[in-house]
């Protein structure tokens, strides 16, 4: 119990103990000036360290590096995000930096999901569906995964006035549906309201593939053909 103080005119002075430093002090740290530990220099800590609670970086551009030789970076820019560098200038091919988003997930089934980004502002001042997701991105198996496949689809969503839901997906096998949840074809649009091609040069050539159901208005004008129209009623 007390005040143990270290000082001298010396520029080195130092604690060396076999055992644990504890200190049963329970202030707050919120600044680099208070808390129950404190130093003026840097501090060295040779194997893993557990923060039970907020862990803050007060510096604008405070950097946190990765590695023996800090070769991946995470830095700080004031007032409008985080930069994430793969510093490592020589060997790499090219590779940049790469963000994985893994899952701790052991059987993987049809719909789940891989990992999911989403864009929120949840401060807004107005509330209710302006506080609800807007948009977000997200990998979803296709099926059961297993030694030979990892069928896996990108879901693109977007919000009105809802929590984002899908709009869009291209699936495992390089189809795009916009509307659709299980696109059959490279673009599959799936709208209620009546689509126009439009624009189109002489000599042009458009090769419809409808499916039975949608709405697509084609005009044709001056030197233009339609060829092998398929599901189109007249």
């Amino acid at each position: 119990n007390g005040t143990l103080d270290v000082s001298g005119a010396t520029t080195a002075a130092a604690i060396t103990a076999s055992g644990i430093i504890k200190t049963d002090d329970t202030t707050a740290a919120t600044s680099t000036t208070d808390g129950s530990l404190q130093t003026d220099g840097g501090l060295s800590v040779a194997a893993d360290a557990v923060i039970g609670d907020d862990l803050k970086l007060l510096s604008d551009a405070a950097v946190l590096s990765f590695g023996a030789d800090s070769d991946v970076t995470v830095t700080h820019v004031a007032d409008t995000g985080l930069t994430i560098k793969n510093a490592h200038t020589s060997g790499n091919s090219g590779v940049g930096a790469v963000l994985t988003l893994q899952t701790g997930d052991t059987d993987m089934a049809d719909g789940n999901v891989l990992g999911h980004i989403k864009f929120q502002a949840p401060d807004e001042g107005q509330g209710t569906d302006a506080i609800l997701v807007g948009a977000g991105i997200l990998a979803e198996a296709e099926g059961d995964f297993s030694s030979s496949s990892n069928a896996t689809a990108m879901v693109f969503q977007t919000a009105s006035s809802e929590t984002a839901a899908e709009k869009m997906r291209l699936d495992s096998n390089g189809d795009l549906g916009i509307g659709v949840a299980n696109p059959t074809r490279q673009l599959h649009i799936a709208k209620s309201a009546a689509a126009d091609i439009v624009a189109l040069t002489d000599g042009a050539t458009i090769t419809p593939d409808f499916a039975a159901g949608q709405n697509f208005s084609v005009t044709l004008a001056g030197n233009r053909t339609l060829a092998n129209p398929t599901n189109i009623v007249a």
